[in-house]
């Protein structure tokens, strides 16, 4: 029996949706007391990747497993979902680059770790 793999795969995105906010902000409060707070900002910047590159995997394999799934969830439901899941990629792509321009030195740098927070 050839299991679909989207069921397995799209969990951690979702756990990364919701744990990355408290814990990027945790690092940004962190990091505020450190003399070097771009490494800890790391952490965030990699949960940030992490997410986006889940997040990616989580629609190339509900796009491969579509077929499996036709005959049961009407078409509506699946175009739904499908659509959904390709602006919440977008999203978490333009996260990730908000918190990696947090990884610059000076207003720039300070501006993108709080727009990642925000």
């Amino acid at each position: 029996m050839d299991l679909p793999l989207h069921p397995f795969v799209v969990h951690l995105p979702l756990a990364l949706a919701v744990l990355l906010p408290p814990a990027a902000g945790a690092v940004l409060w962190y990091s505020r007391r450190r003399p070097d707070p771009v490494s800890l900002w790391r952490i965030a910047v990699l949960l940030h990747l992490l997410l986006a590159l889940s997040a990616w995997s989580a629609v190339e394999t509900g796009e491969s497993d579509e077929e499996a799934v036709e005959a049961v969830v009407p078409e509506a439901a699946l175009e739904t979902h499908e659509e959904r899941a390709e602006v919440f990629l977008v999203l978490v792509w333009c996260a990730a680059a908000i918190a990696t321009a947090g990884l610059l030195s000076g207003p720039a740098g300070s501006l993108g770790a709080r727009l990642s927070n925000a």
